[in-house]
């Protein structure tokens, strides 16, 4: 799917032209896997169809999102804001049938691309960025899970249509990976700074001698 959607970036077709085709191919295949997906749900190989759908689903977001990636391709336009809208419908849409279809997956997927569309939301617009967004953007994702595990545990329960604001366990999993991911990348000490921990010296063998050949305690 990755290498049929890059061919028309391949060729010197119009930005517009190569990115909707991308974006075709890549819905082609979400297409195709949606239904086998439903069928099968979390049975093999539903599963792989479920990883199948929620990569076509990101394969079209990037597609239709002009502002991701080194290389932006200049598209002007109704086209321009159309592309603007595509980015806040296509995730909204997919999470919206993630949480119809229980499919934690597409939903996970759904979530991380409407943060993309926050985060390029000021370069579509033409707003200059501030050096204080990302406290904004974090005080702003904050709010937000605060405010749906309410909704979750005020329901009855403590659920609402099946969903309930518990930590999964391979949400714990993926907690710890990024507490080790914090620890091993972390900057060193300031130059300057007192250590905190000293290695001891190395022992020195010393204090007598050592017979036979005249050997001393420095032999």
């Amino acid at each position: 799917m990755i290498c049929l959607a890059a061919i028309p970036f391949a060729y010197g077709l119009p930005a517009a032209l190569q990115r909707g085709i991308a974006a075709a191919i890549a819905a082609s295949v979400l297409i195709g896997a949606r239904a086998p997906r439903l069928k099968l749900r979390d049975d093999y190989p539903g599963d792989e169809y479920g990883v199948l759908q929620a990569t076509a689903l990101a394969g079209v977001y990037a597609a239709v999102n002009i502002e991701i990636g080194p290389a932006r391709y200049a598209v002007a336009g109704w086209l321009y804001w159309f592309s603007y809208v595509l980015t806040w419908i296509v995730p909204l849409a997919a999470l919206r049938l993630g949480i119809r279809d229980r499919d934690r997956l597409l939903i996970d997927v759904s979530l991380a691309l409407t943060i993309v569309s926050l985060v390029t939301n000021k370069e579509y617009l033409g707003w200059a960025r501030n050096t204080w967004d990302p406290i904004v953007f974090g005080v702003f994702v904050i709010a937000a899970a605060v405010l749906v595990r309410r909704w979750l545990d005020s329901g009855p329960g403590g659920e609402r249509h099946g969903f309930t604001a518990r930590i999964l366990e391979k949400d714990r999993d993926l907690l710890a990976l990024a507490g080790v991911a914090s620890t091993v990348l972390q900057p060193g000490a300031a130059p300057g700074a007192r250590a905190t921990h000293t290695e001891p010296a190395p022992a020195q063998f010393g204090g007598g001698r050592s017979g036979g050949g005249g050997g001393g305690d420095r032999f």
